[in-house]
């Protein structure tokens, strides 16, 4: 038996060994297993990990979280010091511009690894070529350039709006029904109109006598709804109903800016 005295020492020192002068009280046993340098990242058996931390009750530590590379981007490669799972990891001087056509195939590259691939619908563009400023390659949907898409990056044709890039469409949206494209051509004889709107186009609900012609966006009173306008159209905007005992749409001018905007009573 041990004297009462060295007995209340041994369990001092074992209790000090349990606590920890912090707040929490209960000592962190941190890193006495870690697997890695945390933030480091590897290729390691053809599969991507990366150094996390990893807590488990009071017990921290450093372990290898795996992304495993599989189907179509089975393959790892490291670019900016981290480990990503791509489609090669053998390095393709068509990803200079980020992206690149394979055929229908668009192709969008990590550094210099193609990374992964989208098929286009109908064809696939490459961008940065002479005439074309647009950075990389871009589905389209049409094989032929869009005269109506010349130097815009939306156009009409008919009662559908088409999105441009570098004089082909790259979507085509229906205006709806009721509804109409706006463009100049739209605007008919109203100058103010056509000054408006320039060489853009947007989906609108019609012609409104209601909304100001020479603004580009702007609200007006619909009896008790303000709605939104467009170059002296009503357009497909989230309209307002104004409520209370009495509800009143009230138009405000901005006579300094020739200008005004509508907007519900308080």
């Amino acid at each position: 038996m041990l004297p009462r005295r060295l007995t209340r020492v041994l369990l001092s020192v074992a209790v000090v060994g349990l606590f920890s002068s912090t707040s929490c009280g209960w000592a962190t046993l941190s890193h006495e297993n870690d697997e890695c340098s945390l933030g480091a990242s590897e290729c390691f058996h053809g599969q991507a990990r990366a150094c996390v931390l990893h807590t488990d009750a009071a017990i921290e530590n450093n372990v290898w979280q795996t992304s495993a590379c599989g189907g179509d981007r089975g393959q790892c490669a490291v670019v900016e010091g981290k480990a990503i799972c791509v489609l090669s990891n053998v390095p393709d001087p068509r990803c200079a511009e980020h992206s690149f056509c394979d055929g229908k195939k668009l192709v969008t590259c990590e550094g210099p690894y193609p990374a992964s691939a989208s098929t286009c619908n109908v064809a696939c563009r490459q961008g940065g070529t002479a005439g074309c400023e647009h950075e990389g390659a871009f589905c389209t949907t049409s094989d032929a350039p869009e005269p109506r898409c010349a130097g815009k990056e939306r156009a009409c044709k008919g009662d559908r709006l088409l999105y441009c890039t570098c004089g082909y469409p790259v979507e085509d949206q229906s205006c709806g029904s009721p509804g109409t494209c706006l463009d100049a051509a739209a605007c008919g004889d109203d100058t103010s109109c056509r000054s408006c709107i320039g060489d853009g186009a947007a989906c609108a609900m019609g012609k409104d006598a209601r909304c100001p012609s020479a603004q580009v966006g702007t609200t007006a009173c619909a009896d008790d709804t303000v709605m939104s306008c467009a170059c002296g159209f009503r357009t497909f905007g989230f309209d307002t109903q104004c409520t209370g005992s009495t509800p009143r749409c009230v138009v405000h001018e901005e006579p300094g800016a020739g200008s005004s905007y509508a907007s519900c009573a308080p």
